[in-house]
C-alpha cells in the first residue's frame, strides 16, 4: 500500500476516533458526533499526508530518499579499522546531529537525545560498537521518544543519515554498509 495512503488511514483513523467521541459527548448527538468525526479525521489524516509527502519532497533534494513509514530507522556500517581506532569518533558523529546531547557513553555505545523540534517530540539515538576480527561494526538506531508517535517526517532517518555521513566522511575509504 502507498505510503501516503497509510499515514492517511492511520492518523486519520485515530483522529478521528478521538475527536468523534468528543463531538458525540459535545454535541450529546451520536449520529452528527460520528459524522463530525469522521469528517474531521478525514481532514486531519489528509493533512498529515500533505505533510509527509511535501517533506519528502525536501529530502529527496537533499539526497535522502524515504520509502519506510518507520520512525525506527536503523542502520549498521562496516568499517575495517580496529574497535579502539573507531570508538573515540563515535560521540563526535552523535554529536553531528543538530539538538543532540548525550545522555551516557560506554566503551561500546553512546546514547544520546535530540530535543523538541517542529517533527518530532524528540529521539533517542544508540550508536553501539561491535567488535569483529580486525574490524568494527557500528549499528546506529534513532527512534522516536514519543512511542505513540506515527509520523516522524524523515527525521529519524535524516538523523541516522547524519552520523553515517559523518563517519564515512572521517574513514574515507575504510566503511561499507553492512548487508
Amino acid at each position: 500500500m502507498n505510503k501516503y495512503l497509510k499515514i492517511w488511514m492511520k492518523s486519520g483513523a485515530y483522529f478521528g476516533i478521538l475527536m468523534g467521541i468528543f463531538y458525540i459527548f459535545q454535541q450529546n448527538n451520536y449520529i452528527a458526533g460520528a459524522i463530525s468525526g469522521v469528517v474531521a479525521g478525514l481532514l486531519f489524516g489528509a493533512a498529515m499526508a500533505g505533510f509527509t509527502y511535501f517533506t519528502d519532497k525536501n529530502m529527496k533534494k537533499k539526497g535522502i530518499v524515504n520509502d519506510s513509514t518507520s520512525v525506527n530507522q536503523t542502520q549498521s556500517l562496516i568499517i575495517s579499522l580496529p574497535f579502539e581506532t573507531v570508538e573515540p569518533v563515535i560521540q563526535e558523529a552523535v554529536l553531528s546531529v543538530p539538538k543532540a546531547k548525550i545522555k551516557s557513553t560506554s566503551r561500546s555505545s553512546v546514547e544520546a537525545k535530540t530535543g523538541f523540534t517542529w517533527k518530532s517530540f524528540g529521539e533517542d539515538i544508540v550508536v553501539s560498537l561491535e567488535r569483529k576480527d580486525s574490524s568494527t561494526i557500528a549499528r546506529i538506531n534513532s527512534k522516536s521518544s514519543v512511542k505513540t508517535t506515527m509520523v516522524d517526517y524523515g527525521k529519524n532517518l535524516e538523523n541516522v543519515q547524519n552520523i553515517s555521513s559523518f563517519i564515512k566522511q572521517k574513514f574515507d575509504g575504510e566503511v561499507s554498509d553492512c548487508t
